[in-house]
C-alpha cells in the first residue's frame, strides 16, 4: 500500500484554491522550495503551493518498491485525496520534471487533464550517467561519497567535513546534511541509497517525450542558460511542443541562481482562477 507523501502546504491552512504541486530533484526535498512557495503565494494568493517530498526523499521514507519514476507519479495521484484544493498545475525540477510529466500524462488518461505543466531544467529523454549536476558535483560522485561514509556521526559538521575530504564542494555537503536525523545522540543519513539509486536508474532509462508531446495542457519549459543538463537537440524539440523560457544567468539550479526571474515567470503565466 502506498503511503501518503509528506507535504507542506503554503500558505498554511485549509484552502479550496487551486493547487500547484512543486517537485524537487534527486536527493532533494520539498523544503528546498519553501522560499519560492512563500514568495509566489504572496504575489498570487489565488493559488496555493504544495511542496512534496517524493518517494524515498525528505520525510516520505518507507514507500514500497519498485522505486520508479512511474510509481513516483502514481504517488501524486494518491496524494490528491489528502489536499483541500484541486490540483491544477505541477512543476518539477530536474528528476522531478520527469515525475511531473508522467503525472500529467496519468491525469490526462483519467480524463482530468491538468491546466499547466512546468519543467525546470529537466530533459524528458533517456539520460547518460553523469549528465546531472548537484551544484557542481555529478550525482554518481555524490552517491559514491555517501556510500563510503560510516553509518553514524557525532555532529553534523563531522558529516560535512568527511564529504568535503572526499572531494565534494562544501555547499553540496552542507545541503546533503539536511538529510541527517538525530537518533540516540548520533546523526544518521536518513535516505536509503539503494532506493535512491533505483530511482535514478529508472529516471535515466525512462523516455517521457511521447507523454509530453501528447499532453493537452499548457506546458512551460524553463532552462538555465548556463546549465549543461538539457542538450541542444532537446531544446529544439521543446520549442515545438512547449513554451520555452531561458534564464540566461542561471545554471541547473534555476531557483537558487535566479529566484526573482523564475518567480516572474510563474506570476505572469499561472492561469487566473
Amino acid at each position: 500500500m502506498t503511503l501518503v507523501l509528506n507535504h507542506v502546504i503554503v500558505p498554511d491552512g485549509a484552502s479550496s484554491t487551486p493547487v500547484l504541486l512543486v517537485l524537487h530533484g534527486i536527493l532533494g526535498s520539498g523544503s528546498n522550495w519553501m522560499t519560492f512557495a512563500r514568495r509566489l503565494t504572496e504575489r498570487r494568493p489565488d493559488w496555493q503551493v504544495v511542496l512534496v517530498d517524493l518517494r524515498e526523499h525528505g520525510r516520505s521514507i518507507g514507500q514500497p518498491p519498485p522505486h520508479t519514476v512511474g510509481r513516483a507519479a502514481e504517488d501524486l495521484l494518491a496524494l490528491e485525496g489528502h489536499l483541500h484544493g484541486p490540483v491544477h498545475a505541477v512543476s518539477g525540477h530536474s528528476f522531478g520534471s520527469k515525475v511531473a510529466t508522467l503525472y500529467s500524462g496519468l491525469r490526462s488518461r483519467l480524463g482530468r487533464p491538468l491546466e499547466q505543466l512546468w519543467l525546470l531544467d529537466g530533459d524528458p529523454g533517456p539520460h547518460r550517467p553523469k549528465t546531472e549536476s548537484l551544484r557542481g558535483d555529478d550525482v554518481d560522485r555524490v552517491l559514491t561519497a555517501l556510500a563510503a561514509l560510516p553509518e553514524e556521526f557525532t555532529t553534523r559538521d563531522e558529516f560535512i567535513t568527511q564529504l568535503v575530504e572526499f572531494g565534494l564542494q562544501r555547499p553540496i555537503a552542507a545541503w546533503l546534511g539536511t538529510n541527517l536525523r538525530h537518533v540516540d545522540a548520533h546523526y544518521r543519513f536518513r535516505l536509503d541509497l539503494t532506493a535512491i539509486q533505483d530511482l535514478l536508474d529508472d529516471y535515466r532509462a525512462t523516455d517521457a517525450w511521447a507523454t509530453l508531446e501528447e499532453n493537452p495542457c499548457d506546458t512551460h519549459c524553463v532552462l538555465g542558460g548556463r546549465s549543461p543538463v538539457v542538450p541542444e537537440s532537446s531544446k529544439s524539440r521543446f520549442e515545438r511542443s512547449t513554451t520555452v523560457h531561458v534564464l540566461p544567468d542561471a545554471g541547473h539550479w534555476v531557483h537558487v541562481d535566479n529566484l526573482p526571474g523564475l518567480l516572474e515567470l510563474f506570476v505572469e503565466h499561472l492561469p487566473s482562477t
